[in-house]
């Protein structure tokens, strides 16, 4: 059974361009490369620098 998402959720697609709070406590502008859904969490694959990649949870999307 899906759950419900809340209205103010932002829905992300491959292809957007987002700030993202790295682990190493850096902001970075990134691309969505791909979207994951598992287990009731979205998780992002993004594209930022030169050729690095990174996953992401959406509490580490910043808001613009």
């Amino acid at each position: 059974m899906r759950s419900k998402k809340k209205p103010s959720e932002r829905q992300f697609q491959v292809g957007d361009r987002i700030l993202v709070s790295l682990s190493s406590g850096r902001v970075e502008e990134a691309t969505v490369k791909a979207v994951i859904q598992q287990n009731d969490e979205t998780r992002l694959i993004v594209d930022y620098g030169y050729d690095e990649t990174a996953t992401v949870s959406l509490w580490q999307v910043r808001r613009d």
